[in-house]
């Protein structure tokens, strides 16, 4: 197999693909779909990345279930939790199997916390930038790639630990989710 880069055929197809996403982005705001290229050019990144075997970028240490670590989600479809105007979220590190993390997204802006049974509210969370409450998407759980971690900038550990918060919340998430997802 041939690099693309050497595969005069398959590059030229790779034009006109790359020529029809632009036709599907010209009726978009332009912020937005240059947002959208720009995490086009990120997942590239990730994918060659992955099939050169890099190495990975600095992680935080020595990852717990309950550990909050920055992830870049990226642009996802609909109502799924994106990165959208952002360069990615807080998320809650619940487990691992190899290369496959499985996180929980954190928002601060649940509009009607109250009605959302799929919630945990953590409360306020020293280090987060945000002087408020902070919930824990149970309903936004996902598996995602080891390399859209990224360290807690101004954290030393590059996390933060809600076990030494407050140890509880882990065994509230752990229950909601046998409550709602099991």
């Amino acid at each position: 197999m041939a690099y693309l880069k050497n595969d005069e055929k398959s590059k030229n197809s790779a034009k006109g693909k790359l020529s029809s996403i632009l036709s599907e982005l010209g009726e978009i705001e332009s912020n937005e779909a240059l947002e959208l290229i720009d995490w086009f050019l990120e997942k590239a990144k990730y994918f060659r990345k992955h099939k050169k075997r890099e190495r990975f970028q600095r992680l935080p240490d020595k990852m717990e279930r309950g550990d909050i670590i920055w992830v870049n989600f990226g642009i996802n479809v609909g109502d799924e939790f994106s990165d959208i105007g952002t360069d990615g979220h807080f998320a809650i590190y619940w487990s691992q199997n190899g290369l496959q993390i499985i996180v929980i997204p954190i928002s601060a802006e649940e509009r009607q916390p109250e009605q959302n049974t799929y919630i945990v509210n953590l409360g306020k969370i020293s280090g987060l930038p945000l002087d408020k409450d902070s919930y824990a998407k149970i309903d936004m759980i996902r598996a995602i790639s080891i390399r859209r971690i990224r360290r807690i900038r101004n954290q030393e550990s590059g996390k933060i630990s809600l076990k030494s918060i407050n140890p509880d919340l882990i065994q509230d998430i752990s229950d909601k989710i046998k409550e709602k997802l099991l």
